[in-house]
């Protein structure tokens, strides 16, 4: 990625541990000012020293002609938020590309399909498959890709992996074809888009008809039924993965990284 991550971590510990953050002439164990002429504390003595955790990594799962912004939207937030994405493709190596499809309604009965970007993998889905454990949640692209994603036995292996460690798992729109093959959507509820709603039900799965915007959460899967779901379903993902971000008061003057208050949380680690 175009920026350096560790920086950005080292950066922000270093916001968290400022000692401007500790109002001078109030004890830390009082609610109200100290004793006058009492000798206060250093401030930075009243900040416990900050810890850096392992950034939570996630295998996101995409194919040729996944929706583009299917891929792109949540690739691009997750790494704002920290977050180490594999974006892996069966048969293809790190740095190959994907074709991207764009999924649309221009009138017809159901969505035109029309050409995307480019994406470029970032990992190895072979090595991905040799290792589930290593990662924190598995996050399932919609589009047209699923459809012959689902017919792959290691797809549906790491699936079933990713399941078994009880790892959060995301998955959207056409995404949840990749599960009902899996078989792991038994028992559950969840949506989908609305045309793959008779393959849930097939698989044991009960379907939530939601509005395109909403989520649904089971446990520790998260499910939307296409792109317009992408704030609330990843607001629910990054919650599960640990993820918390506190609102600071918005930064008024322009500046380098170092003025930008950061407020993120340790995230859910792999044990």
């Amino acid at each position: 990625m175009g920026f350096d991550r560790e920086r950005i971590v080292r950066l922000a510990c270093e916001m968290l541990a400022d000692p401007s953050d500790v109002c001078e002439g109030h004890s830390p164990t009082s609610d109200g000012p100290a004793t006058p002429g009492a000798h206060a504390m250093p401030a930075a003595s009243l900040v416990p020293a900050p810890s850096i955790v392992p950034a939570p990594r996630v295998l996101m799962l995409v194919g040729d002609f996944t929706e583009d912004y299917e891929v792109m939207v949540p690739y691009q937030a997750l790494g704002m938020l920290g977050v180490d994405v594999d974006v892996v493709c069966p048969c293809k190596a790190c740095g190959d590309t994907i074709k991207t499809a764009v999924h649309d309604f221009l009138g017809d009965q159901t969505y035109a399909e029309t050409p995307g970007h480019r994406f470029a993998l970032t990992a190895s889905f072979a090595e991905a498959a040799e290792q589930p454990s290593r990662y924190d949640g598995l996050y399932l692209a919609g589009g047209r890709a699923p459809e012959y994603l689902r017919l792959n036995k290691d797809v549906l292996a790491l699936v079933r992996a990713a399941f078994a460690l009880e790892l959060p798992v995301a998955a959207i729109c056409h995404g949840i074809q990749v599960l009902t093959a899996a078989d792991v959507v038994r028992g559950r509820k969840l949506t989908c888009y609305a045309a793959v709603a008779p393959e849930v039900r097939a698989a044991g799965g009960t379907y939530v008809e939601v509005a395109p915007t909403e989520t649904v959460r089971d446990g520790m899967l998260v499910t939307s039924p296409a792109w317009p779901g992408h704030q609330t379903l990843l607001a629910a993902f990054a919650g599960l993965l640990g993820i918390r971000v506190t609102r600071e008061p918005p930064v008024r003057a322009t500046g380098t990284l170092r003025d930008v208050p950061a407020r993120v949380s340790a995230p859910r680690t792999t044990p």
